[in-house]
């Protein structure tokens, strides 16, 4: 399930809490519409990173630990999880930070984290358009390696394969919401249905994503 958090915890959700579960998905929602309407260049990271943003607090309000707005990226980064450097994850070379001129280096959490916060600012990332940032989101290619997060590291910059991370973002947010979504149906019903990648507009706000994506 989802670690520190007791099965009896997941049934008893708060009225706060139900709220932020319903906050996820209207996030996940809108990210999904703005990728099939043309629009994810604009609004699919700013949706996804704000998903995160309150997924957080809801998994720190179910294991009874502090939700309050410090700390901000340990906590971003302790929820996003994944492979350390250490034990084979993702670590970037050395890149220039365009705002202070310091060099610094990513993690793949850091990079969605420095990806957060510039679009919380309403920041341009897109590679087409070559702004002045450290890190770019290429939506087109071509990548020297299709199948990697990052596609380039050239100039002291990183290219990141932005659909790809898209999809891995998602997937983390989305594995989140049908874990939490599971447990509930299958103590209800007996139905369970966990996915990190459910199609597109099927997480939806109001609903059960067990319940409502039964075949």
């Amino acid at each position: 399930m989802i670690d520190g958090v007791s099965k009896e915890r997941i049934l008893n959700l708060t009225d706060r809490e139900k709220r932020w579960l319903d906050n996820i998905k209207k996030a996940v929602l809108a990210c999904d519409r703005a990728f099939l309407n043309g629009e994810k260049r604009d609004r699919c990271f700013p949706e996804l990173c704000n998903a995160i943003d309150t997924a957080k607090t809801l998994e720190r309000s179910l294991r009874g630990e502090d939700t309050s707005p410090i700390k901000n990226k340990a906590r971003f980064l302790e929820f996003f999880g994944g492979v350390s450097p250490d034990d084979g994850g993702y670590r970037s070379g050395d890149v220039v930070d365009s705002r202070n001129g310091k060099n610094v280096r990513f993690t793949i959490g850091e990079l969605v984290y420095a990806i957060r916060c510039m679009c919380h600012e309403n920041e341009n990332l897109d590679a087409d358009d070559r702004p002045d940032y450290h890190i770019l989101l290429n939506w087109t290619g071509p990548f020297l390696h299709q199948h990697h997060f990052v596609s380039q590291f050239e100039n002291e910059r990183i290219e990141v394969n932005a659909e790809l991370l898209l999809d891995f973002v998602r997937g983390r947010v989305a594995g989140f919401v049908t874990k939490i979504d599971s447990y509930i149906a299958f103590a209800e019903s007996g139905c369970i249905n966990i996915s990190c990648a459910p199609p597109l507009g099927s997480i939806r706000p109001g609903e059960n994503f067990v319940y409502a994506n039964q075949e």
